[in-house]
């Protein structure tokens, strides 16, 4: 479907794949299962995206919104974790501390991430896994790093207030690893400051969905870029792989799957383009807002049939799962499915 783009824009999202492709080969050769990022990887990319606004504090890009979503698109489909990461580090979590921090928040934390010199993650807990006390801390059931990953240093969580319905709040904090302490010497508990505390107001999943929508076009082109790196894993795998001579490829419900999982990104992917195109041409951005709705059932699917094909990395197993991205893959498309149902 690149009908719809321009030779420059083609060249660039090549250019981002090429670079991401030589870029990750070696921290994912030396890292080991868990490693996503190298130490300095995502400040090449902040400085590989001069002007893209991951590069600084400003409200938004600085560049079209189809070019930043080319640039993650590139990156993901050269690697299928570094999308996601970046869809939770550049389209998420930043977006999310420069609407709702305050001064001194954002001053902590946005410099070293918008470098890339730190990581960040987004978050959601269910209701009860927040818990005000008495000393004005914040207990959250588990540690937020362990469900982030091994290479984040800085995190965004939202919790649902009262029923967790869109007419009720949400609570939000962000933190470093600095701050988390355990509760009472016990594991399953963590502390918080109270000072980590965002105001994202009353109506708190309405605000929290404008941040979300907003951030379309960088979390679209990580999908993009994610779904098509997967497939091309996908069919690796069903070649490779076999039982009794046979490869899995053969099967039909296999060739129906990988088909439709084909054909499903080129129908997400134009439809991505022409509500970008629409919006540099001065179209609301509500179109690329519901096309991101409806691809997080689409990368579900995707990350589904990863699964299923014993894709390495992105396994059913939980142990697999969590030894690499797909545990993360799977939390951040179920937080945004809680902020945009």
């Amino acid at each position: 479907m690149d009908a719809l783009l321009g030779p420059d824009e083609i060249r660039l999202r090549e250019d981002f794949r090429v670079w991401a492709q030589r870029e990750f080969a070696a921290p994912a050769g030396s890292a080991g299962p868990r490693g996503i990022f190298g130490p300095d990887l995502a400040e090449k990319l902040g400085l590989r995206a001069l002007g893209s606004g991951l590069d600084g504090l400003e409200s938004g890009p600085r560049v079209p919104a189809l070019r930043l979503a080319l640039m993650l698109e590139g990156v993901a489909s050269a690697r299928p974790e570094a999308g996601f990461r970046l869809a939770e580090h550049a389209g998420l979590c930043i977006p999310f501390i420069r609407a709702f921090g305050r001064p001194d928040q954002r001053e902590r934390f946005l410099p070293a991430l918008a470098a890339g010199r730190s990581m960040g993650s987004w978050l959601w807990v269910e209701t009860g896994a927040v818990e005000r006390r008495r000393d004005g801390g914040v207990a959250l059931a588990g540690n937020p790093f362990v469900a982030a990953d091994t290479g984040t240093e800085t995190a965004v969580v939202l919790r649902a207030a009262g029923d967790g319905t869109a007419d009720r709040g949400v609570e939000a904090f962000v933190f470093d690893k600095q701050d988390v302490r355990p509760a009472g010497g016990s594991e399953a508990e963590f502390l918080l400051p109270d000072s980590c505390r965002l105001d994202v107001g009353e109506e708190g999943f309405v605000t929290s969905r404008a941040v979300v929508q907003a951030s379309s076009a960088p979390l679209l082109g990580a999908f993009l870029g994610a779904a098509a790196g997967l497939l091309e894993s996908c069919q690796a795998a069903a070649r490779s792989r076999g039982a009794f001579e046979t490869q899995i490829l053969e099967g039909r419900d296999v060739q129906v799957r990988l088909s439709e999982g084909r054909v499903g990104l080129e129908a997400v992917r134009w439809l991505t383009y022409r509500a970008l195109l629409r919006v540099a041409a001065g179209a609301s951005g509500e179109e690329p807002a519901r096309r991101l709705a409806e691809t997080l059932p689409f990368m579900a699917g995707v990350l589904d049939l990863a699964g299923r094909l014993d894709v390495p990395g992105w396994g059913l197993e939980p142990a697999a799962a969590e030894a690499a991205g797909a545990r993360r893959a799977r939390a951040l498309l179920t937080s945004l499915g809680h902020i945009l149902a």
